[in-house]
């Protein structure tokens, strides 16, 4: 029988030493401008934030809209008008009222930015209006000024003679400081 070989592995081949020296420069080469490159790009975002840093620290800030101006200032209106204390107010209007029962309000409306009242009302005599007027001030509130005047005409039943036909509309503006 003839003998066996078992060692099936081949005899390899050594690379050449100027080869492998070769590859090894270029990878380093290739590393380095890599490294080069992106040390060049840290620089210019560095620079350029500098640049950004002390143009935004030159530049004047720029004016508010008029928009956004309205804006805060209806909030601060707002604001102003939800803090007040409406409580003095509706206690002498309701003794003036109760000093005047001839008199039917039929609106209130505030407007303390103004620092004034206008009252919608009706009655049925001109002299019982001017009287309302002057309890008005004489209770702590401003002048009172009477903005218009009308005749209001009432459905009434036929039956009911006490109800005038016809009442007296008024609007008075009445000075007031919140």
């Amino acid at each position: 029988m003839p003998t066996l070989d078992i060692n099936f592995a081949q005899p390899c081949r050594r690379f050449n030493q100027r080869l492998m020296l070769l590859l090894a420069i270029l990878l380093t080469g290739f590393a380095g401008a890599l490294f080069y490159q992106q040390h060049s790009l840290t620089q210019q975002i560095a620079a350029k934030t500098r640049t950004n840093t002390l143009n935004n620290a030159k530049k004047p800030e720029a004016a508010p809209s008029p928009t956004l101006l309205h804006s805060i200032a209806l909030a601060h209106e707002t604001q102003h008008a939800l803090n007040l204390s409406w409580l003095p107010l509706l206690k002498v209007l309701e003794q003036v009222q109760q000093a005047n029962p001839e008199i039917k309000l039929l609106s209130i409306q505030p407007n303390p930015s103004k620092a004034d009242i206008v009252i919608t009302g009706q009655t049925a005599k001109f002299d019982d209006l001017v009287k309302y007027q002057n309890s008005l001030h004489t209770n702590g509130l401003g002048e009172a000024v009477l903005i218009n005047q009308r005749t209001d005409v009432l459905d009434t039943n036929a039956g009911d003679l006490n109800t005038p036909k016809q009442m007296i509309g008024f609007t008075l503006a009445v000075g007031w400081k919140p």
